[in-house]
């Protein structure tokens, strides 16, 4: 494994069970990891599991549903901080950076769909560059310390 320059995580191949549960979650089933560069894999490992930082790459397909019937597909790229837990259970949550493209789409979309966000009361920094989507706000609230707040903003 090589260092990390700060010390922090070792360039390595995510271990099996994380990628086998990156797929369940991603229900994507054909991820291709970074080997190497600046988006090669990032592990920590540790009593409770791993923490990763990784940068994924897949395919995606859609079929027109047009007379045409024509069909595209694109690749998809995402970096992605996985902490693999196998014995504890986090609430389920996406954390959004505000105006982002991914912010606005679903800032469209969520009051018709009725997607329940959470604010984060008394961190003004941290609410004006983040959306946390949740349906587990007590659960969320409570594993977002102070410090974790102060990281992110």
């Amino acid at each position: 494994m090589a260092e990390d320059p700060h010390g922090r995580l070792d360039v390595a191949p995510p271990p099996p069970a994380a990628v086998t549960a990156i797929e369940s979650l991603l229900a994507e089933d054909e991820l291709r990891f970074d080997d190497e560069g600046p988006g090669a894999a990032r592990v920590r490992t540790h009593e409770l599991g791993c923490d990763l930082v990784l940068d994924a790459t897949w395919q995606e397909h859609s079929t027109s549903s047009s007379k045409s019937g024509g069909s595209r597909s694109w690749t998809v790229r995402r970096t992605f901080v996985f902490l693999h837990r196998p014995l504890l259970s986090f609430p389920e949550f996406e954390l959004l950076p505000r105006g982002s493209f991914g912010d606005r789409l679903f800032a469209g979309l969520s009051g018709l769909l009725g997607v329940p966000t959470l604010e984060i009361d008394g961190h003004p920094a941290f609410s004006k560059r983040c959306t946390i989507v949740t349906a587990n706000g007590g659960s969320v609230r409570a594993l977002l310390s102070r410090e974790a707040l102060d990281a992110l903003a």
